[in-house]
């Protein structure tokens, strides 16, 4: 079984007014949703499973669920109630749902060409990130990548990347990162014990947090490919 865990839980606060009656991930790109798109690209990567994690408008999400996606693939949901546990603390909670097989992570509101099947399993307890280059809105990047596909902290002179919002994880990593709500805090932990690599991509990726993002990206999707 090939799992993966899509977050989907914010409150969607940079992306209002368009998110004031519906959780981010169901907002439309061209002709599909956030949430519609990493689906389907996940069921034809040949994941299995994927846990979507949901709680602000969580009806609207799973009303909008694309059916489609669970004929070759099961979707489930994990609600956290009321008020999102962030993203480490909605993965805690779901963990014990999975098979304790690596899994992939994606985050609900990033939107790429990437391919999710493509990402190495951590070679140890730990987690493995796709890294993109930085995007105008952070120019100054998450981390350094080294030639052996360690991770780190940013430090002077070196060229960064951005955490694209996807990583392999192997479930072990829970048993030493720190009990926090938020995956920052488990990426330092990860990088003072050496078990944080990643690898980088030059695919289409856009971060749809705000409302300037979706028009952005629209605008992109709409505009024609050249080969």
């Amino acid at each position: 079984m090939t799992e993966a865990v899509l977050l989907a839980a914010g409150l969607g606060s940079r992306a209002r007014p368009l998110t004031a009656r519906c959780p981010k991930p169901v907002l439309r790109i061209g002709h599909e949703s956030v949430l519609e798109r990493h689906l389907k690209r996940l069921s034809d990567s040949g994941y299995t499973r994927t846990l979507v994690t949901c709680s602000y408008h969580s009806s609207t999400l799973r009303l909008l669920a694309p059916a489609r996606s669970r004929t070759r693939m099961r979707v489930e949901f994990s609600h956290e109630g009321p008020v999102p546990l962030e993203t480490a603390g909605g993965l805690r909670r779901l963990l014990p749902r999975l098979s304790g097989a690596p899994f992939t992570l994606v985050n609900g509101d990033v939107w790429t060409d990437a391919a999710l099947d493509a990402l190495h399993s951590p070679p140890h307890a730990g987690m493995h990130l796709l890294l993109v280059p930085n995007p105008p809105h952070n120019p100054a990047g998450d981390f350094c990548l080294s030639d052996n596909g360690t991770v780190s902290l940013p430090r002077a002179g070196q060229a960064t990347l951005t955490y694209a919002g996807i990583a392999r994880i192997d479930p072990r990593f829970v048993d030493t990162a720190p009990d926090t709500p938020r995956l920052a805090d488990v990426f330092r932990s990860l990088i003072d014990s050496g078990s944080l690599t990643g690898q980088r991509t030059d695919s289409a990726w856009f971060d749809v947090g705000t409302v300037a993002a979706f028009e952005s990206l629209n605008t992109h999707v709409a505009r024609p490919q050249t080969r």
